[in-house]
């Protein structure tokens, strides 16, 4: 019956407290939904407003969007525009180059074509190949000379030049009309690239300002969802609800009260087996002395006390009858002190206390009506002194129980088998 309300108490505090924690839970969503219903008004009103400000987020963020991609779009047809024209300035400049070689070529027609290309590369402002100056002042010269059709060596006039320079001019003519083409197509992509610049600086800002707007939705986004989770349920949801917390709290006052009356019927045994317990202390104890003091050179003896354990997870405290083991020592050879852990004897100790306080109990219990106990190698951890001193302790056990007589039932080793040679009826002797 102890056993039984044992196990009855701890399955009752485990569901009690599984179902009060669900309970609560369900308790604590129906207070809140109460409390919505109250502010409803002022949270409705509140929500549609993040809604509204969220919406008007969302739309700023597709027309920012939407220029984005107008702006990456014309971005991209300037850069494809500039390669092109990239392309295209790298072919008349190749071309300005030769037309300014032939130019020196009329110019200086007994020049090696080495001099020839010198010249076209400084008035290209490619610099001096000679010394490795930029030599723009030069430059400027020499545009300056082929432009007025004077002599890029001594800087004559046309008019003060005795050779004839017929084609020259013409030439002249090829380098400053190439020249001005050259730079129109410089101007020009020049522009775009300064163009192309703005767009991508306008896209960096409009990125920027889109990184804000998501900041203000993502604020919006999460001011609504507090607010949508503010709002109450249903009235069918809250109506479930209500019905589930009723019959919660019935079930959770049922399980208390079958673990109230459970915890009450297991302390009443307690209480009726302590009192028997404690009415046959001194016969306890008196068995317990005739057993342990064959074995043990200490003094031992046993204190009946009750002590407080808690039953389940709940914190009821209930009353158990129980016993100390009191046992001098080396230390305190006169003064019994108590051992309240299995650290605190050795072994064999451990063994022979067990041994002698299960036999008392079933004397003082059967009072030489008969009786039956069951061991499993009582001699395991023993040495082969106190071996031999089991075997009696067991047989007179075994022999005694009146006309009903008295069954042990014990395993042992074969092989060793000096503690069932001291039985009777055990004839082997090792």
């Amino acid at each position: 019956m102890a056993s039984h309300l044992y196990d009855d108490i701890k399955q009752f505090d485990s569901r009690y407290r599984n179902l009060l924690t669900e309970h609560n839970r369900n308790a604590r969503r129906l207070r809140d939904q109460k409390r919505a219903q109250g502010a409803a008004g002022d949270t409705r009103a509140a929500a549609a407003a993040a809604q509204a400000a969220y919406e008007g987020t969302v739309e700023a963020l597709n027309r920012v969007d939407a220029l984005i991609d107008q702006c990456i779009g014309r971005e991209r047809e300037h850069s494809d525009e500039l390669r092109r024209q990239q392309l295209d300035l790298e072919g008349s400049f190749r071309a300005y180059e030769g037309i300014q070689q032939q130019y020196f070529a009329h110019a200086f027609p007994q020049a090696d074509e080495t001099f020839h290309y010198i010249m076209a590369h400084i008035v290209s402002e490619g610099g001096c190949l000679v010394c490795g100056s930029d030599a723009k002042g030069r430059a400027h010269d020499l545009k300056r000379q082929i432009a007025e059709g004077r002599c890029p060596v001594c800087d004559s006039p046309p008019d003060d030049q005795e050779r004839v320079v017929g084609t020259s001019k013409v030439a002249a003519e090829r380098v400053n009309r190439s020249q001005k083409e050259l730079e129109a197509k410089r101007k020009a992509y020049q522009s775009l690239c300064d163009r192309r610049d703005a767009i991508a600086e306008q896209i960096g800002t409009m990125l920027d300002e889109r990184r804000s707007l998501q900041e203000v939705l993502d604020t919006h986004r999460l001011k609504l969802a507090a607010l949508e989770a503010r709002l109450p349920a249903s009235d069918a949801a809250i109506s479930e609800l209500e019905a589930a917390v009723k019959v919660g709290q019935q079930r959770v006052d049922e399980l208390a009260k079958n673990r109230a009356e459970a915890l009450r019927a297991f302390r009443n045994l307690m209480k009726r087996a302590g009192g028997l317990i404690e009415s046959r202390h001194p016969r306890i104890k008196e068995h317990f002395q005739e057993c342990v003091k064959a074995f043990l050179e200490e003094s031992c003896e046993l204190n009946y006390r009750e002590r407080e354990r808690i039953v389940g997870q709940s914190g009821e405290k209930v009353r158990f009858p129980g016993f100390d083991i009191m046992m001098t020592s080396g230390t305190f050879p006169d003064t019994p002190t108590a051992r309240l852990s299995i650290d605190d004897v050795s072994e064999s100790q451990k063994e022979f206390v067990d041994l002698a306080f299960r036999i008392a109990l079933i004397r003082t219990a059967s009072e030489g009506q008969g009786a039956m106990l069951v061991l499993e190698t009582p001699e395991a951890s023993l040495d082969s002194l106190f071996i031999y001193r089991a075997g009696d302790l067991l047989r007179d056990f075994a022999t005694e129980g009146g006309p009903q007589g008295t069954v042990l039932l014990a395993s042992s080793n074969l092989n060793d088998a000096r503690a069932c040679s001291q039985l009777p009826g055990f004839g082997l002797r090792v």
